[in-house]
C-alpha cells in the first residue's frame, strides 16, 4: 500500500477522490469494515439514550406494518432493520433513511420491495394523532428499497406523540 503525500494534495482532490493513479488512499478496505463494524457496535450502545428513531417514527413503523400484506411487512422490517443512518428535514417535512456501509449510502439490502426499479409510493395515508387527523404521510420506495416518509406540512411538534393512527387514503 502506498501512502498518499498529503501536502501535495488539494482537499478538493481528497473529498472527490480524484487521486491520481499512482496514489492509494492510506487505508485498506479491511480498515473501512473494521471502522464502519465498531460505528455499528457504538450506533447499537448509544440507542437507549440517543435512539435512532423518534418516538413518532417508531409509531409510525408499527402503524405502516398494519397496513402493508404478509409479503410487504417482512421486507419493511428487514429493511427497518438494516437502516443506520436518519436525514430529517429542519421541519421534518421528509425524512430520509440509509443503510451508510463504509461510510457511502448502499443500496444493497437482503430483500427488496418488488417493482425494484424506479420510484413509487408504497402507502399514502393520513396520520392521526391523538384522535386528531394532522397529516397526510408518503412512504416512498426506491429501486426496491423504503428510503423515506413524506409529510405535508411540519411534522416536528409530533416527534414525542406515541398515540399515532394511520389511515390509508383512497
Amino acid at each position: 500500500m502506498i501512502e498518499i503525500d498529503r501536502m501535495s494534495m488539494s482537499m478538493g482532490e481528497l473529498k472527490s477522490n480524484k487521486i491520481k493513479k499512482n496514489r492509494t488512499l492510506p487505508f485498506s478496505v479491511e480498515m473501512l469494515k473494521l471502522v464502519d463494524h465498531f460505528f455499528k457496535k457504538v450506533r447499537v450502545l448509544l440507542n437507549p439514550i440517543w435512539p435512532l428513531y423518534t418516538k413518532f417514527e417508531g409509531q409510525l413503523f408499527l402503524e405502516i406494518k398494519k397496513l402493508l400484506s404478509p409479503e410487504q411487512k417482512k421486507i419493511f422490517e428487514n429493511q427497518v432493520q438494516e437502516i443506520n443512518y436518519v436525514q430529517r428535514a429542519p421541519r421534518y417535512e421528509y425524512i430520509n433513511y440509509y443503510k451508510l456501509t463504509a461510510f457511502k449510502v448502499s443500496l444493497e439490502r437482503f430483500l427488496k420491495f418488488t417493482p425494484n426499479t424506479g420510484e413509487w409510493i408504497l402507502k399514502e395515508c393520513r396520520v392521526y394523532v391523538d384522535g386528531k387527523p394532522v397529516l397526510n404521510a408518503k412512504f416512498w420506495v426506491v429501486n426496491g428499497i423504503f428510503c423515506s416518509i413524506e409529510f405535508d406540512d411540519c411534522a416536528k411538534e409530533f416527534k414525542n406523540n406515541i398515540n399515532v393512527k394511520l389511515v390509508v387514503k383512497e
